[in-house]
């Protein structure tokens, strides 16, 4: 029972913990939904264990008396009625609610024992002992039957009293709890075959979840990784075993480095949207995500074949990703038609990500690693490079990102051979200029450097320099506006004025904004298949990132683009979290309903994206008036 001096802790429907005042939720969340649910059985007992379990019990007498009306499952409605009268001390209540039930229906081992538990709080321990023991007779695999009977014993009589209990009640026909309880004190011993036998005798008897969930993690504690996979692993199916046998599979794979199969299983159990598995899940993306597992995992996508090419003789493909302005303007069929409409002239400038300094003594990046924050950075800060110059001056930005087709980008501490690179992946016309950079990895004293190329000739225009002493993420601002002073400087472009729902991010949220912009290129990466989905890392952090800024920072535009940009890319790639975050997106949607700014213009495609077919003829057909004659045509495509 909770500590009724403690708040409520609950979950809202992105998993997130939230803490409540006990009156409140007596008052709003509990009365009510009892009130609710008078008439529905399965919520309403539901409701009853949940305020048992937060100590309500003064308020759930009623609710007991009405599910012993309505409740098709006659042993639940009972059990549930005598407990709530146990704990209000109406002991004598209890024992009449339970005997007018074996007296209808016969004697049944789970109410035998709940009364039992009635003549033991009255003291009278003989008959609750003859009670207990009667009632795992009828039902030798009560859990908590079983542990009371053990611990009667040990009481008594130490360990191999408990033991010998524990051997009494395997003897029953069907007994199989007992079986494990056995197996364990043989793992204790060092017993693996012992063990193993009780294992495999349990499994002849039952294949619930608990029974996978027990061996798995019984056996995993013990160090017996190997021998339990091999146990496990055949019989287990995650729809008919259950998520916590599932998280114990997918730690044994991660401790034995098999990753490709951990990842496939914790993405399955991810999708389920069981919120206190979040912490665990979370625990367990780190295991997956070390960068030897994950190097694993990269070479294995794909290799079915024997007679392919050795995975480490492979030739690696190397691909050149482009953004056109800002990233979160991608994948919204087209909406940068009408969200840049003001913003399309000017020199082509393509930008590459910045350069970091090695790592190691012998100045060598590493192969292959988890995404760190200098390797976003070196990405997000051009992405955000060609979204302040796309609203503020005169140019076409476009962000060049160098890939490995299926392992993901690029990171280099050597300068990029830009005359190649733009040769050989240049698109859309001639390149006038370009735009290279240096991010030194010196703590707080890193300084960034720009340089901006003339395309066509390879000669360097100019050099912007910027300390950032608080960190790269936080000299962003200041970046932007000394490479958009070069520019217009060396009459490469002119000032322009950003359309009316733009802005910038506040200086405060630098660091959030440019996470969010390295995420979402993460994102749109396993959209297109440049990488596989699997490979993401920390998706929750991800979706939680894009919406806190957008429901932070209410009103700020570009935040709520990135938000449905990020869910729908996440929605179409098939994330195992994104289903989570459907709700926030609608919420974010209404609260801009009829303002017929960015955010609500772009309300059908979402809408029709989110399934919600009501909703999209709804805001097309609002929107259809608005003097817009380019944001008409996209609408008239959308759908």
């Amino acid at each position: 029972m909770a500590d009724i001096r403690e708040p409520i802790r609950a979950r809202d429907d992105r998993g997130r913990e939230i803490v409540i005042d006990r009156e409140t939720w007596r008052k709003d969340v509990l009365l009510p939904n009892i009130e609710k649910d008078w008439n529905e059985p399965e919520a309403l007992y539901g409701l009853i264990l949940g305020g048992l379990d937060d100590g309500f019990v003064e308020d759930l007498l009623a609710a007991a008396q009405r599910l012993s009306e309505i409740d098709p499952v006659a042993e639940r409605a009972a059990c549930i009625h005598a407990i709530v009268l146990m704990q209000l001390k109406l002991y004598n209540e209890a024992e009449a609610r339970l005997r007018a039930h074996i007296a209808r229906y016969g004697e049944d081992g789970v109410v035998l024992t709940n009364l039992a538990k009635v003549f033991s709080f009255r003291g009278e321990e003989s008959e609750a002992h003859r009670l207990l023991r009667r009632a795992l007779t009828l039902d030798p695999n009560q859990d908590n039957a079983l542990s009371w009977w053990c611990a009667i014993h040990h009481e008594r009589g130490g360990d191999e009293a408990a033991r010998q209990a524990l051997e009494e009640i395997d003897a029953e026909p069907g007994s199989w709890r007992a079986k494990l309880e056995l197996a364990g004190l043989c793992l204790k011993a060092n017993d693996l075959e012992g063990a193993l036998d009780f294992y495999r005798r349990t499994l002849e008897l039952s294949r619930a979840p608990e029974v996978f969930h027990r061996i798995s993690g019984d056996m995993g504690q013990a160090g017996y990784i190997a021998e339990m996979l091999a146990l496990v692993e055949p019989l287990f199916d995650l729809d008919q075993h259950g998520a916590a046998a599932g998280l114990n599979l997918v730690r044994a794979y991660a401790e034995k480095g098999e990753a490709v199969k951990g990842r496939a299983l914790w993405r399955r159990i991810k999708a389920l949207g069981i919120p206190p598995y979040d912490e665990v899940l979370a625990e367990l993306e780190g295991l997956l995500n070390k960068p030897e597992h994950l190097l694993a995992a990269a070479q294995s996508q794909g290799e079915t074949d024997a007679s392919r090419t050795p995975k480490d003789k492979q030739p690696l493909e190397l691909m050149m990703t482009s953004v056109d302005g800002p990233i979160w303007t991608r994948g919204l069929d087209d909406a940068a038609s009408w969200l840049m409409a003001s913003c399309q002239e000017g020199l082509r400038l393509d930008i590459l990500p910045l350069t970091i300094a090695p790592k190691d003594e012998q100045g060598q990046m590493p192969s292959m690693q988890i995404e760190d924050d200098e390797g976003r950075l070196s990405r997000a800060l051009p992405l955000f490079l060609a979204e302040m110059l796309a609203f503020n001056a005169t140019v076409r930005p476009r962000t060049l990102i160098p890939a490995l087709i299926g392992k993901g980008p690029v990171v280099t501490s050597q300068d990029w051979p830009l005359d190649r690179l733009l040769v050989d992946f240049g698109r859309g016309g001639p390149v006038w200029l370009a735009m290279t950079g240096r991010m030194p990895v010196k703590g707080f004293a890193a300084r960034l450097e720009i340089d901006i190329w003339n395309g066509a000739t390879g000669e360097k225009l100019a050099t912007v320099k910027q300390m950032a002493r608080n960190g790269a993420a936080h000299a962003a601002l200041q970046l932007a506006a000394k490479v958009q002073e070069a520019l217009i400087a060396q009459g490469l472009a002119q000032p322009r004025q950003p359309p009316d729902w733009y802005e910038p991010p506040q200086e405060t949220d630098q660091e959030g904004w440019l996470l969010a912009l390295g995420q979402l290129l993460a994102q749109q990466h396993a959209l297109n298949k440049l990488i596989p989905a699997e490979l993401l890392w920390n998706e929750h952090g991800m979706f939680e990132t894009h919406f806190r800024l957008a429901e932070s920072a209410a009103g700020w535009t570009p935040a709520a683009l990135l938000a449905a940009c990020s869910l729908l890319a996440g929605l179409a790639y098939g994330s195992p979290v994104a289903g989570r975050y459907v709700k926030a997106l609608e919420r974010l949607l209404d609260r801009h309903d009829g303002k017929t700014d960015a955010v609500d213009r772009l309300a059908p495609l979402v809408r029709l994206r989110l399934k919600d077919q009501a909703g999209f003829q709804k805001a097309k057909e609002r929107l259809a008036s608005i003097d817009d004659p380019v944001y008409r045509l996209w609408l008239e495509k959308v759908g």
